[in-house]
């Protein structure tokens, strides 16, 4: 993710939920939300926080805007809908989805084949799903607990 996309989505954030920014620990929080989002897309971020600002109550967590950011909002059934409406896919998975089990399949069913279809498709779906969340939860590289440690001790003043 660029780090201005970045800066300027966490400061929307403090804008809309009242966090102070000119603090210590404000720089505190950009370096932790850094570390976890920094492997996002610019798009993912700008939706994580867009959908937080029209729901949230207050300043959100990290884990909260991962949901966010990795639901696409759809349920197989919403996307099943789609399929057969025959209108295009809002959305990548369900094209994905679809073009796993084949458009001509879709295209050509019988109605005697949608139910097997439509499971088959729904656990497709889901597991593209799974997969998309999968990948959005690399492993963190753990902070030098003494640098952490020391770092915090210069910014106190006693």
């Amino acid at each position: 993710m660029d780090d201005q996309v970045f800066s300027k989505n966490m400061l929307v954030l403090a804008r809309v939920f009242n966090e102070p920014t000119e603090t210590a620990v404000w720089q505190q929080k950009l370096e932790i939300y850094w570390r976890v989002f920094k492997h996002w897309g610019d798009e993912q971020f700008d939706t994580a926080v867009l959908r937080h600002v029209q729901s949230g109550h207050w300043f959100p967590k990290p884990a909260e805007l991962r949901e966010l950011g990795i639901k696409p909002g759809l349920t197989a059934e919403e996307a099943w809908g789609e399929v057969m409406r025959f209108e295009g896919y809002s959305h990548p998975l369900i094209r994905k989805a679809a073009r796993v089990i084949g458009q001509d399949v879709l295209n050509q069913m019988t109605y005697d084949q949608v139910p097997t279809t439509r499971a088959h498709f729904f656990r497709i779906f889901e597991a593209l799903q799974a997969r998309a969340e999968a990948d959005q939860y690399p492993a963190l590289e753990a902070p030098n607990t003494a640098d952490v440690v020391k770092s915090i001790a210069d910014r106190m003043s006693f």
